[in-house]
């Protein structure tokens, strides 16, 4: 191409542009961006290259912080592309958001570049090129474009920027060039704050909505702003958590914060409110003021019941109609269905105290005289009036009354009101009036077991009450100097007859009453018909049991088989014998002189303990298994054990269908606690020892090999344990040694498979490993042919085959149809717990395997000279 700056004239152009800067450069809007095209719709002569080698010279460097571009900064941009035996170059590049809007704009640092726009989708996309100078390469293999990118005034997240260059051949014409279109991502600055925000209510409601904002990297600021359809946004708060009322409907709400960086991200809320409750007004409303014990009543309007639910907040009342009586606000709730609160203007209640009545005697007396006058002192420190008629009154300020002494009712109530009109509680006061005509009266006789207490009515004429147990020959004042109401009089035993006279002194003008005489008898004893019973569940030898008493007297004393116990109703008995019986003695302490009552309660307990619970497990060393299948054997005591479960890491797994022996399989994890519990037909329980098993990991079967010439050489990976080497197919080959030789000669030709398996001594853990070799031609050597006899073939289990090759069979191999190895015998030997024995060249197996199918195998040294299937019958 001999001018570049005709590479984008000769695109048709399918968007509206309105050029700004052209010079000598590209038209916009073939970068390959969103709802773009790219260079090749003219320069179609290749395919655009996205990819490859090439593809990856298209690089770009910059001063942008690792950090993160900041919003409004102006960075230093340079695109590169290396290609030698290229002279002409363009490139045109533009940025995007992530909603494919323009992300900031650009700036020529230089002549080799020029800036241009043109709208896209609705939307105005600005755009960096070459210049007719810019097309010329800076090096001899390679060019560069540098220019100024000034970053979005705002965080707008992620910035894309796309490009395509154009490698051309300078044939002066549109073919023969190579586009690579490629864009890089820049983000915004790690520095900034990033925000997030909500909608902290279940539901938005017109009466005010309450948000949440946050932002990390310590925000200094924040803004809520109300973005409408048209038009500037609205600022609604700058709080972090603010409470926004919001008109119902569909709302868009923008959230940012700022720190010493700049703006965050923006947080978009799409949210639809609700319409709230009208608000309601209560009777009364405001501040009341009311006396401590009195109550206000409070009515609000009723709404629809269908549309919403109205309550009181304080206690959820639903009430149109309450009574308030306790300091405080007091608001209504209306709800709607939508779930969005109205609540009412505060009820506020204010509670003065009543003052306290307090008056008393002036210059009290001992008795009054019926009609005399009775003088009370007031005290007005927390009131200004005294009334002693009722609450509302009459009221006065003086601090002395007088009242007329009464016989009937000798008793007086005053009220007291303070200056903000709370009356108090009235205040009752008795005296006493002097009546010399009355006896003592009889209350009441506490009749007990050695004592009778006299008890009489208090006379308002006594002035100490005087006691005779002798007819009144000898006299003594009632307790408290005389001044109780109530005398005792004690006996030596119970159902004793007693009697005691009573007076009592009065004023100087009266003397004595009257003598009153009370007689009556003390009580008899009552019998104690205390219960015992055993607390439920098994009564077992060696652990204890409560015992416990019921129907006991309100105070008593308890002796356990003589032990004194003091008051309890609840023993623990210890269990040591299968049989048993415990003594119980009872005293009441109202009535001691009665003595215990007596009773026994007798035990039959079962026994049972851990040494009774037998498993196969050992439980002084780990048991190490190859598998996480067990099986274990056990052999319980079935004279106690009547029940038994398998317990694995404290957890019941199996109940024991046998409790007396048998066996179980369970599936177990390495490290697994395994013991047996027991129980008797009571429920009586007890463990075994505990055994702990874990699993070994299979062997590693795994070998190499070696080959010189025909002979070959295997190395296993673990030289541990038994190693069985084998092939099973043609002339077929066993080995027992841990790195054993073999020459494969005979398998010239062949792709013959050598087995491995591996068994570690001491847990019997099995692995198997094979290798397929491949073999070419190793020697002319022809393999051993030789007919083998075999009779009988199906053989029953039990019975015996034998096997002759003509003297040419030395051992004979038996292994199963997996190719794990059964056993071997030999014509020199006799191998295995069975007779096996053979004379040279004829060998005679007795067969012990369990029904089913076996592969056999006759070698003449280590030399596999023939094989059959051998099925044995049960």
């Amino acid at each position: 191409m001999k001018y570049i700056k005709y590479l984008f004239l000769l695109f048709s152009v399918a968007v509206i542009r309105d050029v700004i800067s052209y010079t000598s450069g590209a038209n916009p809007g073939y970068t390959g961006a969103i709802s773009e095209g790219n260079c090749t719709s003219c320069h179609s002569s290749n395919s655009l290259v996205s990819s490859g080698t090439k593809w990856d010279r298209v690089r770009m460097r910059s001063n942008i912080p690792s950090t993160g571009y900041l919003p409004d900064s102006t960075y230093t941009i340079t695109i590169t592309y290396a290609e030698s035996g290229i002279s002409k170059f363009g490139f045109q590049l533009t940025a995007l958001d992530t909603t494919d809007a323009a992300a900031g704009t650009f700036s020529t640092a230089d002549s080799r570049t020029s800036t241009s726009n043109t709208t896209v989708s609705g939307k105005t996309r600005y755009y960096i090129g070459q210049t007719t100078t810019g097309s010329a390469r800076v090096a001899t293999d390679s060019t560069a474009w540098t220019f100024k990118w000034k970053a979005p005034s705002t965080n707008v997240g992620k910035v894309k920027l796309y490009t395509t260059v154009n490698s051309t051949n300078n044939n002066g014409g549109s073919s023969g060039d190579y586009i690579y279109q490629k864009d890089f991502t820049v983000t915004p600055s790690t520095l900034l704050s990033v925000a997030s925000a909500k909608v902290s209510d279940p539901v938005a409601c017109s009466n005010g909505t309450n948000f949440a904002g946050s932002a990390t990297n310590s925000p200094t600021s924040y803004l809520w702003e109300e973005k409408p359809t048209t038009g500037a946004n609205t600022t609604l708060s700058t709080v972090q958590n603010p409470n926004i009322p919001l008109s119902a409907g569909k709302h868009t709400i923008l959230f940012t914060a700022t720190n010493a960086y700049g703006k965050s991200n923006t947080v978009t809320l799409n949210i639809l409110v609700l319409a709230s409750p009208p608000k309601q007004t209560t009777n009364p409303k405001g501040t009341n003021t009311l006396c401590s014990g009195d109550s206000l009543k409070v009515s609000v309007a009723g709404l629809n019941p269908t549309l919403f639910k109205q309550k009181w907040a304080h206690d959820g009342s639903t009430k149109t109609t309450i009574f308030l009586k306790d300091t405080g606000s007091y608001i209504n709730l209306a709800t709607s269905v939508d779930g969005c609160a109205t609540a009412t203007d505060p009820v506020k209640i204010v509670i003065n105290q009543r003052p306290i009545a307090k008056v008393e005697l002036y210059k009290p007396k001992s008795a009054y005289c019926v009609n005399s006058n009775v003088l009370w002192k007031t005290n007005l420190a927390a009131g200004d009036s005294v009334s002693i008629k009722s609450a509302t009154g009459p009221f006065t300020a003086d601090s002395i009354l007088t009242t007329p002494a009464k016989l009937a009712t000798p008793t007086e109530k005053f009220w007291v009101k303070s200056p903000n009109k709370c009356v108090s509680a009235f205040q009752t006061l008795k005296y006493s009036v002097i009546d010399s005509s009355s006896v003592p009266v009889l209350a009441f006789i506490d009749s007990q077991l050695t004592k009778v207490v006299f008890h009489w009515k208090s006379n308002v004429l006594a002035v100490q009450y005087i006691c005779s147990k002798d007819s009144g020959k000898t006299w003594n004042y009632s307790g408290n100097n005389g001044l109780d109401t109530m005398f005792s009089v004690a006996t030596n035993a119970d159902k004793s007859p007693v009697s005691v006279w009573i007076r009592y002194s009065v004023n100087n003008d009266c003397g004595f009453s009257s003598t009153a005489r009370f007689t009556a008898t003390t009580k008899s004893c009552q019998p104690l018909d205390y219960s015992l019973s055993w607390t439920k569940g098994p009564l077992c030898v060696g652990k204890t049991t409560n015992l416990i008493l019921s129907n006991l007297p309100t105070k008593y004393n308890v002796w356990i088989d003589g032990v004194s116990k003091g008051q309890k109703s609840e023993f623990n008995i210890s269990l040591t014998s299968s049989a048993g019986k415990v003594n119980v003695s009872v005293v009441d302490s109202a009535q001691l002189v009665c003595g215990t009552t007596q009773k026994s309660i007798s035990y039959l307990a079962e026994s049972i303990n851990g040494n009774q619970l037998i498993h196969s497990l050992d439980t002084l060393t780990p048991n190490y298994v190859c598998t996480n299948k067990i099986w274990i054997s056990y052999d319980n005591d079935a004279t106690s054990v009547k029940f038994a479960w398998c317990v694995m890491n404290s957890k019941r797994v199996s109940t024991l269908s046998n409790p007396d022996f048998s066996q179980i399989s369970l599936t177990i994890n390495s490290g697994d606690s395994v013991w047996l519990e027991g129980s008797t037909t009571g429920g009586c329980l007890a463990q075994s020892a505990k055994a702990i098993v874990k699993i070994n990991p299979k062997p590693d079967a795994t070998f190499t090999y070696t080959a010189n010439g025909a002979e070959y050489s295997f190395m296993p990976a673990d030289t541990t344990g038994e190693h069985l080497w084998y092939i099973q197919t043609g002339q077929g080959w066993l080995n027992y040694l841990n790195k054993p030789k073999v020459n494969l000669a005979s398998y010239s030709n062949q792709t013959v498979r050598v087995y491995h398996d591996l068994t570690i001594n001491g847990d019997s853990c099995f692995s198997k490993s094979f290798q397929d070799i491949t073999l070419g031609e190793l020697s002319e050597k022809s393999l051993i042919k030789n007919k083998i006899i075999a009779y009988p073939n199906p053989v029953s289990q039990g019975g015996a085959m034998v096997i002759s090759a003509g003297g040419n069979v030395s051992r004979v191999v038996i292994t199963d149809a997996s190719g794990r190895f059964v056993r071997c015998a030999t014509t020199a030997t006799t191998t295995g717990t069975n007779s096996e024995s053979a004379a040279r060249g004829t060998v005679t197996i007795e067969i012990i395997e369990n029904p089913g199918i076996y592969r056999v195998q006759c070698f003449n040294g280590d030399t596999l000279i023939s094989q059959f299937t051998m099925i044995c019958k049960g």
